[in-house]
């Protein structure tokens, strides 16, 4: 998945499988994938369609299928002489043994994802290296497999395998890859739901790594579809290829004591941690979204970043902590004395003012109630004056949601509004820790533990 590759081949529109055209699909690592055509599909269809097919089909000169994945049409021409061309962009290619012409056979029996950190992560080896009075004693053992629980739709395990195991008279090379794998209890699943599953554990690995993982491989079997060698049947197999980031590729793998959190911190109740945090990908999926977001978009930095994560934290409170200023039977009772004193002619006004989150938390409420409850040290050394940091994400927020002069002076910007973003990520991230099962002492331990990590926010 890491690999530009380009295959050439013949290719059609499962709705006019005879109208077959020349081509070649192109994947770059970083743009993603484009099919480039000696023609062009029926121009009834690609009307009918608006220039946009969920599939297009490909065979290619090695007897591999390709299924192409949600595709648009980038650019058309026909010249003089009435030589057509067409060029595709795709958001999935899908590689393999069989080719699929609709949405509804786009199902798997598993689904397993190496992922960038992953080994690093785990931490587990089969490698043993002893040295001797003659020598070293190289020996490697497979680990077995580590299971684990998400949900009641599938099984889940790390699975440990090795490649480039490439012995000479005068070196031995040998690669531990571990791999994140699905398997439905149904027996299959649709792809998109397998990917969901894949980048939900992505975006874990993300959070732990603090930097954004990405997938290295994605390998895809389905139980059904068989092929056949010598008389036996074989289940079939894919590739899955999409964009990545190029900066993203240009990161080196983390040593074990350079993870937010690694495996072994949660190890002995890593099952209700990653049940935990699937089931908060659904509930606070804004949430979370907003959160990955700072990790996926590393380019730069904008007052547009700030406010995605106050929004978070934000929505964090308001779906998680308490909602309600007071209860909700005094606040109704509340209202109706205020309604039953104001002037006739201007219910219509006041009830709009009052009866719609009049009874919420304020967002210096949230922002103080989350500063509070996460008073640790760390916490204590980035953000020594806690008033002080609920005021300037107040003021700052308000400014860049509605850009009134008047209240300009009191936003923080440039480097600082930096500095105030990365302090507004941690206290989301301790939040979200902490909603996925870790305690609020392991929290203050794992912070402690990075405090080199934010040494710049702290405050002499």
């Amino acid at each position: 998945m890491r690999d530009n590759f380009s295959h050439k081949g013949i290719w059609y529109i499962p709705a006019n499988s005879e109208e077959e055209i020349y081509g070649t699909l192109y994947f770059d690592v970083d743009s993603g994938a484009r099919l480039e055509l000696h023609g062009n599909f029926s121009s009834n269809l690609s009307k009918q369609n608006g220039d946009y097919f969920d599939i297009i089909v490909g065979k290619l000169s090695s007897g591999k299928g390709v299924t192409l994945y949600k595709c648009w049409e980038n650019s058309s021409s026909t010249n003089n002489a009435g030589y057509a061309t067409s060029v595709w962009g795709i958001s999935i290619v899908i590689i393999g043994d069989a080719i699929f012409e609709t949405l509804e056979e786009l199902r798997f029996s598993s689904a397993e994802m190496a992922c960038h950190n992953l080994n690093e992560w785990i931490g587990t080896t089969g490698i043993n290296i002893e040295r001797n009075d003659g020598g070293y004693d190289i020996r490697y053992s497979l680990p077995d497999k580590i299971s684990f629980d998400i949900d009641n739709n599938v099984n889940a395990h790390f699975g440990f395998s090795v490649k480039n195991l490439n012995p000479s008279r005068f070196s031995v090379s040998l690669n531990q890859l571990v791999s994140f794998v699905i398997e439905p209890l149904q027996g299959d699943m649709h792809f998109d739901d397998l990917l969901k599953y894949l980048i939900t554990f992505q975006d874990f690995l993300t959070l732990c790594s603090y930097e954004t993982s990405y997938p290295i491989r994605i390998h895809l079997q389905n139980n059904v579809i068989k092929w056949t060698f010598n008389g036996k049947e074989y289940p079939t197999h894919f590739d899955v290829h999409y964009a990545i980031s190029a900066k993203s590729l240009s990161q080196r793998p983390r040593t074990i004591r350079e993870f937010l959190v690694n495996y072994k911190d949660v190890e002995g109740n890593f099952d209700r941690v990653l049940k935990n945090w699937y089931a908060c990908s659904k509930d606070i999926e804004p949430v979370i979204n907003l959160l990955m977001e700072t990790f996926y978009r590393v380019d730069r930095f904008d007052e547009n970043r700030f406010l995605n994560v106050a929004q978070a934290l934000e929505t964090f409170h308001r779906r998680k902590r308490k909602n309600d200023v007071i209860p909700d039977d005094e606040h109704r009772n509340r209202l109706k004395e205020i309604m039953s004193v104001i002037p006739s002619g201007h219910e219509d006004f006041a009830r709009g003012r009052l009866c719609f989150h009049s009874n919420e938390p304020t967002l210096h409420t949230r922002l103080a109630d989350l500063v509070e409850e996460f008073n640790i040290e760390t916490f204590a050394k980035i953000l020594p004056d806690r008033l002080a940091f609920v005021k300037d994400v107040k003021n700052s927020r308000n400014y860049y949601t509605h850009y009134d002069e008047s209240t300009k002076s009191k936003a923080l910007k440039k480097k600082d509004l930096f500095g105030l973003t990365e302090k507004m990520k941690l206290l989301l991230i301790a939040a979200v820790l902490k909603e996925v099962g870790f305690s609020l002492d392991l929290i203050e331990s794992l912070f402690k533990r990075n405090e080199y990590r934010f040494r710049n926010l702290q405050v002499e």
